[in-house]
């Protein structure tokens, strides 16, 4: 137990940032990572209501939707959650989208909501994780990972300059 403290307290102090630990090869299941598409307003409330729907977005916005997103946040344009207009919502789900309809509505109106859509990255190119190094034994001191050491002693560009998350494992 001493050890692997020791261990966390060495990588943090070295590196400085400790990012959330994943499970698994860390490309295929980035669960820790959350790409957002921009905010998304297609439709606005007049008519029968405001309509969101997932299919629609995906054909309006092919370069920034995912056909699959995994999680989904709605507000009004104003900043204004669901819960705050205290509007009875028609659908919010990731199989369908939004959609409000002015009937269900006291004042027979909608609000004018946006959706976003989190999706998994496509690419490994927000997070890219390297081969597991191990330069250092312990000795009495500690285990020494040290990042400068770590770019002396390996191929420029195989670990980045300035890296973004860091995972040990206590062997």
């Amino acid at each position: 137990m001493i050890k692997q403290t020791t261990l966390a307290i060495a990588v943090v102090l070295l590196l400085g940032y400790v990012g959330p630990s994943q499970q698994g090869a860390p490309c295929k299941t980035p669960d820790h990572i959350q790409a957002w598409t921009p905010w998304l307003d297609r439709d606005d409330p007049s008519g029968s209501g405001d309509w969101e729907p997932i299919t629609d977005l995906l054909t309006d916005n092919p370069e920034t939707m995912c056909s699959k997103p995994i999680d989904m946040e709605v507000m009004t344009i104003s900043g204004l959650t669901i819960k705050q207009t205290k509007e009875n919502i028609y659908v919010n789900d990731l199989t369908h989208g939004f959609g409000c309809r002015n009937t269900d509505q006291i004042n027979r109106n909608c609000s004018d909501y946006k959706v976003r859509f989190s999706c998994s990255p496509k690419s490994c190119e927000n997070v890219c994780w390297t081969k597991w190094y191990d330069r250092d034994n312990p000795t009495r001191t500690g285990d020494w990972e040290n990042l400068g050491a770590l770019h002396k002693e390996n191929a420029k560009g195989s670990i980045c300059a300035i890296p973004v998350y860091i995972e040990a494992v206590y062997c």
